[in-house]
């Protein structure tokens, strides 16, 4: 959006924006929780109801301010939103552009609903996920060996110390980095569970679930299902599940950690997209090894996962490293 939120800084933004989005997600889950608080009368007269509902105001507030900052700049620019340098040609000028281009069918209010969307929706999903891949990788030499050498082969013409050298077109041709992506996000879904409203009746294992009732959607029950992911075991972390001559791919809704259908998450590309960058930048230039075991990742969850509890992950310069098992080749001791 071109606004810093101050996510690792105590800063004010972060008061207003990162704080009270982990509050608000905190209400939303204990709400979840408590059969009493679903009727949205009975809430909003609860203490928890009030305090969440003074949290969104909050929330709001920020981003209708990152919406009228970013279009003050617009007009003092003496310029059309078309017209903006390459610099300022973010997803929110876009959104911008759009609505200077159709006001009547995309509207301010489309705006401020688009990004309140994508400032929520990439809160720490991306960021969790990215840490559970690292450490499944830092874990499994044979992974990251395949990892590197599939870097090596498609950034042969890049220079390791310069990240800008990886583009999209490079980062398309990552497959094995998307398996690794995939098969993270299967044992670690970044959000694990999603409601839905039931439509018309539907019969699940003989069960009648009527229509108008919520359905509650367990991805990460969903993800480690034996009947699906049994070669190896569910728990496995197996990349390899998700190649092109797997049978996954003849079973559409056993993965779908962006959810499925008209209303699947609209930041899918762009996550995976981030995802690719971060990983390859790092695997291309550190040896990982895990110090923090799988089982010792401490997990919350607060709308989406969170990982709770330190992980530590050695980094070693490969570049370093080779140089020093050179070196140890060499030498006449042990």
């Amino acid at each position: 959006m071109g606004a810093s939120v101050g996510a690792q800084l105590e800063t004010t933004n972060r008061e207003e924006y990162i704080e009270p989005i982990k509050e608000a997600t905190k209400l939303f889950v204990k709400r979840i929780m408590n059969p009493l608080h679903q009727n949205d009368l009975i809430y909003s007269l609860s203490a928890e109801g009030r305090k969440y509902a003074s949290t969104v105001k909050q929330i709001h507030r920020f981003v209708r301010q990152v919406i009228d900052e970013r279009k003050k700049e617009i007009q003092q620019s003496n310029c059309s939103v078309g017209q903006q340098n390459q610099d300022n040609n973010n997803f929110f000028t876009l959104l911008l552009r759009t609505h200077q281009q159709h006001p009547a069918e995309f509207t301010e209010e489309d705006i401020f609903g688009e990004v309140n969307t994508f400032m929520f929706a990439g809160h720490e999903t991306t960021s969790s996920s990215c840490v559970a891949a690292l450490l499944l990788i830092a874990g499994d030499n044979r992974v990251q060996e395949l990892l590197f050498n599939e870097l090596e082969e498609v950034l042969k013409d890049c220079d390791a110390s310069v990240g800008s050298d990886i583009t999209v077109e490079h980062l398309r041709r990552l497959q094995y980095l998307e398996m690794v992506i995939q098969e993270a996000m299967r044992l670690y879904s970044p959000i694990p569970l999603m409601v839905k409203k039931v439509q018309r009746d539907l019969v699940v294992n003989g069960y009648t679930v009527p229509a108008g009732c919520s359905a509650l959607v367990c991805f990460t029950l969903l993800h480690n299902d034996p009947g699906v992911f049994n070669h190896p075991s569910p728990h496995a972390f197996y990349p390899e599940r998700f190649s092109s001559e797997s049978e996954l791919h003849r079973m559409p809704y056993a993965f779908m950690p962006f959810s499925v259908g008209p209303r699947s998450c609209i930041g899918k590309s762009f996550s995976l997209l981030e995802m690719k960058l971060v990983l390859a930048a790092i695997i291309r230039r550190y040896h990982l090894t895990a110090i923090t075991r799988r089982d010792e990742m401490r997990l919350g969850f607060a709308a989406v996962l969170k990982v709770s509890s330190p992980v530590l992950i050695r980094f070693e310069d490969r570049q370093k490293r080779t140089t020093s098992v050179k070196s140890d080749a060499n030498s006449n001791t042990c």
